[in-house]
């Protein structure tokens, strides 16, 4: 089919932009046992990050039915925190958020659905937000392509990302938490601190001039995988 790349870029900015793409394709199932993958289903997007990001209609828990022969399944997540100066906590661009995915089996028998008993969660955490040095850290400019010394607050430690580098996939096997043949029950929180973000309005110091509201940029997906034929 056919696949789109957009650069899109705030109102504000006045900076101007002439983007270079490079695509390199490979064949990594070179095993004859080796797992492929067979779907990829979308879980949830982002949002406003305050008291309701996790009440959001698109953050309600989704069921998927799995194949009787998946082998492995994984999810798939891109999660960055945006927006600062409008709160105490300077979120999301510049607080340590988590990401939490909740991941169980389940039995769909007429119109009633049942859970297994044990959720399995895993979580994201968007580390080194805030931190005063931690674009310029060896993992934000060897690891994450940030160039070095150009101009703003560059050095500065952002929820998962860098200026001038990409947000890389958080992958996570969740295959222990699922049976093949039956459906899966995936849920998503985002917190701070480990629970709902309630934000506080700054004050005095705190407050940025042309400060702007925190917001979770996310994709996520759950992809499954069958044996290689």
């Amino acid at each position: 089919g056919v696949h789109k790349f957009v650069l899109s870029q705030p109102e504000w900015s006045q900076q101007r932009y002439r983007p270079t793409v490079t695509l390199v394709l490979s064949r990594r199932a070179k095993d004859e046992k080796e797992a492929v993958p067979a779907t990829s289903t979308f879980l949830f997007d982002g949002g406003a990050f305050d008291a309701g990001y996790n009440k959001l209609p698109s953050h309600a828990p989704l069921r998927i039915s799995l194949p009787h022969d998946t082998v492995k399944v994984e999810i798939h997540s891109m999660v960055s925190g945006h927006g600062w100066g409008s709160t105490e906590e300077n979120c999301a661009e510049f607080c340590v958020s988590q990401h939490r995915f909740g991941v169980r089996p389940a039995l769909q028998v007429d119109d009633q659905t049942y859970v297994g008993p044990h959720e399995g969660f895993y979580t994201q955490t968007l580390s080194g937000a805030g931190d005063d040095m931690g674009c310029s850290s060896k993992d934000g400019v060897l690891l994450k392509g940030v160039t070095p010394n150009q101009y703003g607050t560059w050095q500065y430690g952002r929820a998962g990302w860098c200026p001038g580098g990409d947000v890389r996939p958080w992958v996570v096997d969740v295959t222990d938490s699922v049976r093949p043949g039956m459906d899966v029950v995936v849920s998503y929180e985002g917190m701070f601190n480990g629970s709902d973000y309630k934000p506080s309005k700054c004050h005095g110091d705190a407050c940025g001039k042309g400060g702007t509201s925190p917001m979770i940029s996310m994709q996520s997906f759950l992809v499954v995988y069958k044996q290689k034929p």
